[in-house]
């Protein structure tokens, strides 16, 4: 009983040791050394010039994992983090931050609350398409840095040049399979008018009556254009060097291999 007590009150004290890792900085903290010295001066380089150029910041970070810092997930470590540092300029909140955790073989993208929503889509597409394979492959350091150069290159420079996100690839599985929905549903509507014109010519003409009901669709479209979050940042502009301020409350996307 007693060690459980002992136990009870050193465990949160633990885990508040532990906490988020300070930083080394600005650009890129490779905490868990998954990043060769070449690579990491490459990507540094590339973090600055973006900076220089758009006034976004984007930071990376390596991790093992998430728990030895006390987060329950990755996204909930990269939320904690990208708060406590503070992100990318406070009055935008654009700074986006990049968590890849080896061991929880998890990674995040974590945008600041001044990116509209509709840039999810986009950091989950760099994840899947240019981190992940080569994650899976074992090619820890060349995802990383093609990965920074995708958001770099398909985020942040549309962001500050007032673009709309890059669209999807135009994926026909979903439409095929939209299309056989759509046509099997068209040949039993026309199954049932054929059955209910013959039926309605083989019965005599006095003594019935019937009711039509006819068909109804109650879905309502969504003008996802409409959204009031999306809009554009301000224009670029703050301190070069440190953080400056910047929050987040959970937006951006994660991938695991």
């Amino acid at each position: 009983m007693i060690r459980l007590a002992i136990f009870l009150v050193l465990w949160p004290l633990a885990v508040l040791a532990q906490g988020l890792p300070e930083p080394r900085s600005a650009y890129i903290n490779d905490f868990a050394d998954l990043i060769d010295p070449d690579t990491e001066s490459r990507i540094e380089a590339a973090l600055a010039a973006a900076r220089a150029d758009t006034g976004m910041q984007v930071t990376l970070v390596t991790i093992a994992q998430a728990a030895d810092h006390g987060a329950a997930s990755v996204e909930a470590f990269a939320r904690d983090l990208f708060n406590a540092w503070g992100v990318g300029d406070r009055l935008r909140n654009d700074g986006i931050l990049i968590v890849v955790a080896g061991g929880d073989r998890a990674v995040r993208i974590e945008l600041g609350d001044g990116i509209p929503p509709v840039w999810d889509g986009v950091a989950l597409r760099v994840i899947d398409t240019v981190m992940l394979p080569a994650f899976r492959d074992g090619r820890m350091a060349a995802g990383i840095e093609a990965g920074t150069g995708a958001v770099l290159d398909r985020i942040v420079r549309p962001i500050t040049a007032n673009l709309p996100p890059p669209a999807a690839p135009f994926n026909p599985v979903p439409w095929g399979i939209a299309g056989l929905v759509a046509a099997g549903v068209l040949w039993q509507q026309v199954r049932k008018r054929r059955a209910q014109a013959t039926g309605a010519a083989r019965l005599p003409v006095a003594g019935r009556t019937g009711r039509g009901v006819p068909d109804r669709d109650d879905r309502q479209g969504v003008d996802q254009g409409d959204d009031p979050r999306a809009r554009r940042p301000n224009p670029p502009g703050g301190d070069d060097d440190g953080f400056g301020g910047g929050k987040s409350s959970g937006g951006g996307a994660s991938g695991r291999w």
